[in-house]
């Protein structure tokens, strides 16, 4: 289970980015999110916005390029 994911120079992020999956204390748990063994909540779902240009499509490709190096590592 993926909880939190950090990477630099990919595409055009130069600096670093991190993506956390993880729940704040604040936030109402429902059954989109699931207990890992820490005790955390991960959410199963989740979103991606942003205006033209911003990313968004970079930031899939460092999900699918971590998805296929860890099944293929």
């Amino acid at each position: 289970m993926i909880r939190k994911l950090t990477f630099n120079n990919f595409c055009s992020f130069s600096e670093d980015v991190e993506i956390d999956f993880t729940a704040s204390a604040s936030t109402n748990v429902d059954n989109s999110f699931v207990t890992s063994n820490l005790g955390g909540h991960i959410t199963t779902l989740t979103g991606v916005f942003g205006p033209n240009g911003a990313g968004k499509t970079s930031l899939l490709k460092a999900l699918a390029f971590a998805n296929f190096f860890l099944l293929h590592s």
